[in-house]
């Protein structure tokens, strides 16, 4: 499984950031796919998480799965 990492940091403290991740729906997301649905995700999460700012997002193979903020 493909999933859509998002770096970010805090708005109020810039020095703290995290990577979160969100897992595609698709199995078998190409990159493609996931920097497309990457865009989507990404404004949905910053929408829902106004105390971060977004700084990067890219692809990667799945692993653990990280906390979010």
């Amino acid at each position: 499984m493909v999933m859509i990492i998002l770096s970010v940091c805090m708005v109020t403290a810039p020095q703290q950031c995290r990577d979160v991740t969100i897992p595609t729906m698709v199995d078998s997301a190409s990159p493609y796919m996931c920097m497309t649905m990457g865009q989507i995700e990404a404004s949905k999460w910053a929408s829902e998480h106004p105390g971060w700012t977004l700084k990067s997002l890219r692809c990667g193979a799945a692993r653990s799965t990280a906390e979010a903020p």
